[in-house]
């Protein structure tokens, strides 16, 4: 995978914004691709350091359906806590 853009970090951004923040942030790349298409790879998963809305994983799930990937499984080594307020979601 490789991000097509930089993007500004997600940490104060609420779960609407951290979702356009990352749309079409990520592609994968063509020598990932090439093993793809020669391994028929077509299940795939991805890992991620922290969980809060699951846009990153989001975005980078798309990126592989589009090249022929089926089943994405998505990970994370932790969670974070939701903050009680009334931000939006």
């Amino acid at each position: 995978m490789s991000r097509t853009r930089a993007t500004p970090s997600q940490t104060t951004l609420y779960a609407a914004e951290r979702r356009h923040n990352v749309e079409g942030a990520f592609i994968v790349c063509s020598e990932f691709r090439t093993q793809i298409e020669s391994l028929r790879l077509r299940r795939v998963a991805l890992n991620d350091d922290v969980f809060t809305t699951d846009a990153s994983l989001d975005a980078a799930r798309e990126a592989l359906l589009e090249v022929g990937v089926v089943d994405v499984q998505r990970w994370a080594v932790a969670k974070a806590m939701p903050i009680k307020s009334t931000m939006p979601t």
